[in-house]
This record gives C-alpha cells, structure tokens and sequence, in this order.
C-alpha cells in the first residue's frame, strides 16, 4: 500500500491505497505548514482508539518511506473514498463523512 497526497487550496488529505482492510486519512488544514498544529486523524473504531490500538498496524509508503498508522484509524475503502470525493467537492475543507480525531 501506498501513502498518497492530495493538496487543495483549503488543505492536504493523504489517504493509504492498496490495502484491502481499508485506508487510513490525515487531513491538514492550510496553516498546518506554518504552525504545525491542528492535523486530523481518521478514526475507524472508536473503543481502538480510545485503547490506543495499534495492532496489527496499517503498513503504507510515502515516497519510499515506510509509515505505520495505527489500526483505529483503518476505515472501509468505500467510506475512504467518500471522503475523498467530499474533499474534491469543498475545495480541500476536512470531509465530514468520515469521524476525525484532533493529534
């Protein structure tokens, strides 16, 4: 699987391809580069998260890096790319067809 970026004027979503377990979002709000502050984590099992749940971890690469993200974060591919086409339809505002956690 993949890490794939997409940037539009009101924010960055990166989102994992290629994992039949789903995919797993970061949306970044525009200031984000400045501040480093404000990121969204999805959130695919609330109890996982609140356990913090890493196990097995999603397993992607960005630019030949190898990432891990945490196993709460995994939503279904079709809610995934829901969110995606929400992000496209708003210019790059965080898709609220998805439940977000604040890192």
């Amino acid at each position: 699987p993949l890490v794939v970026t997409v940037e539009a004027p009101a924010g960055t979503l990166t989102l994992v391809v290629g994992d039949a377990t789903g995919s797993s979002l970061v949306y970044f709000s525009p200031d984000y580069k400045d501040t480093g502050l404000g990121s969204l984590s999805s959130v695919g099992d609330r109890a996982g998260r609140d356990a913090d749940a890493w196990e097995p971890p999603q397993t992607a690469y960005l630019a030949g890096h190898h990432s891990e993200m945490p196993r709460w974060m995994v939503v279904p591919r079709d809610d995934a790319l829901e969110a995606l086409r929400e992000f496209f339809a708003t210019g790059g505002e965080a898709p609220t067809s998805i439940e977000w956690d604040h890192d």
